[in-house]
């Protein structure tokens, strides 16, 4: 069942917390309001594809937001993604922060 629309926007957004409550008072579905600024450090995304399967899932809070429960993600205002400070080599941050890019934006 198709029960999720994903606002991607910072928390605080107002815009997007009045929008969050249209959708749930009108449309019957839960709204959430995801900040892509916690991805990957406490969220995380899994994508996966081959020739017969696609797989897509949201990792937010402990909850699982897959495929067969979101309806649709909007893309309201996306935040840069915070890679952990642990990771010290300067090769490695800029992979994560490359990877996290094309994930969201793609190879360009």
């Amino acid at each position: 069942m198709n029960d999720t629309i994903i606002i991607i926007a910072p928390i605080e957004d107002i815009h997007s917390r009045v929008v969050a409550q249209y959708i749930e008072t009108d449309f019957n579905c839960q709204a959430l309001i995801w900040d892509n600024a916690n991805f990957p450090l406490t969220d995380q995304i899994y994508f996966g594809i081959d020739n017969d399967h696609l797989d897509f899932a949201l990792y937010h809070k402990h909850k699982k937001y897959g495929l067969q429960n979101i309806r649709s993600i909007c893309v309201r205002r996306p935040r840069t993604f915070t890679i952990s400070k642990s990771i010290s080599d300067d090769h490695i941050q800029r992979f994560c922060e490359n990877e996290s890019r094309i994930l969201f934006k793609g190879y360009n």
